[in-house]
């Protein structure tokens, strides 16, 4: 058999599964030609694999980086792995992975977490036609512009600068992104599967959300002012998760010792509230929170920093009042919807056997 063909949303394995296998199988030189290139299950494995080269032909745009499609500090990332050689094309478009000239994966996932394991993506398994493929390639590959630190180093100087531009491109993008729920319908080919979940045989107990809101704002009996404030600032950190995380994940309802909601998904926290009655805990992006002194103040983040270990995920848990998490700008809740990513992009994950699975209300997602 010469071919195989390959998906997402067909059967057990989808298409980073099976590369994963030819990744680690390779003896000798991989050549992955893919415009878009983000954390991945893959790269986080390269000190382990056996290609002597692994060359990576991508495409460099700022737009792209700055809009995150493409993660260029992964990309410094992999230059600095004496294996790895990195070349560009402006105009980029395919999606090939070549192991030793022998098996190819054609196919429509990028080098990104979401396209190897969570979009709707095809692919076709090669065996047949490598040779010819590999030899095009490498014509082109003469022809690739180099990829080296210095040149990364001066695109991210630029996005550093494009900062403020940044904030004000976030609260357009909220903007359109709440018109777009009203008047595009949810049309999800499949249900996704998050990878390497080792699931308990619990029955999933559905419970309605606002019912859920309900019994803690009871339990703490808030006050009318507090309640609207719990309701609120959960109502953000929802609306802030990244879409395609919220649909794979529900939350927690835990009355045990006291009563919150939570939600952790790849074995990390991305929020808890409330913790000890009016605190929220909001996972962050470890390099950004110096920049939350307009809000925090130092001896804030001090004592209200958990000591939660993210073995994978360059995060804190910070603790947050009500008042505080009304506080955060648009360009501070994009930066949560980043550590959202970087923990689900860990891939350490498991069902929590006192979860309640609650629904989330999508039609009320908006302030």
């Amino acid at each position: 058999m010469t071919e195989r063909f390959i998906s997402n949303h067909n059967g057990n394995s989808c298409i980073g599964d099976v590369l994963e296998v030819l990744f680690n199988q390779a003896e000798e030189e991989i050549l992955i030609v893919a415009p878009y290139i983000t954390e991945n299950h893959i790269i986080k494995n390269f000190v382990n694999l056996k290609a002597n080269t692994i060359k990576i032909l991508t495409r460099l745009s700022l737009n792209d980086f700055i809009n995150r499609a493409s993660d260029i500090s992964i990309i410094l990332k992999l230059i600095r792995d004496k294996r790895v050689e990195v070349r560009y094309f402006s105009n980029l478009h395919a999606k090939i992975y070549l192991f030793d000239r022998k098996q190819a994966v054609v196919t429509s996932a990028n080098f990104t977490a979401n396209g190897l394991y969570h979009n709707l993506e095809y692919g076709v398994l090669e065996c047949e036609y490598t040779e010819s493929l590999s030899q095009d390639i490498s014509a082109l590959w003469d022809k690739a512009e180099i990829v080296d630190e210095n040149l990364l180093l001066k695109i991210m100087n630029e996005i550093s600068t494009a900062n403020d531009e940044r904030e004000v491109a976030a609260k357009v993008r909220n903007e359109l992104s709440a018109i777009g729920n009203e008047i595009i319908k949810k049309n999800i080919s499949h249900k996704i599967k998050s990878k390497k979940i080792h699931a308990t045989n619990q029955e999933k107990v559905m419970f309605a959300e606002n019912d859920a809101l309900g019994l803690v704002i009871n339990y703490y009996k808030f006050e009318k002012d507090d309640s609207e404030k719990f309701r609120l600032a959960y109502e953000l950190i929802k609306m802030n998760i990244p879409e395609e995380i919220r649909e794979l994940c529900s939350f927690r309802y835990r009355a045990k010792k006291d009563v919150d909601i939570a939600c952790n998904v790849m074995n990390y926290r991305l929020f808890l509230l409330p913790y000890r009655n009016n605190i929220v805990q909001l996972i962050y992006p470890r390099e950004e929170v110096s920049k939350l002194t307009p809000i925090l103040s130092q001896d804030h983040k001090k004592k209200n920093k958990e000591d939660w270990i993210f073995k994978n995920c360059d995060c804190d848990i910070l603790f947050f009042t009500f008042d505080e998490i009304l506080l955060l700008e648009p360009i501070q809740w994009e930066l949560f919807g980043i550590a959202c990513n970087r923990a689900f992009n860990a891939k350490k994950t498991r069902v929590r056997e006192e979860n309640i699975f609650i629904n989330w209300d999508i039609k009320n997602i908006g302030i």
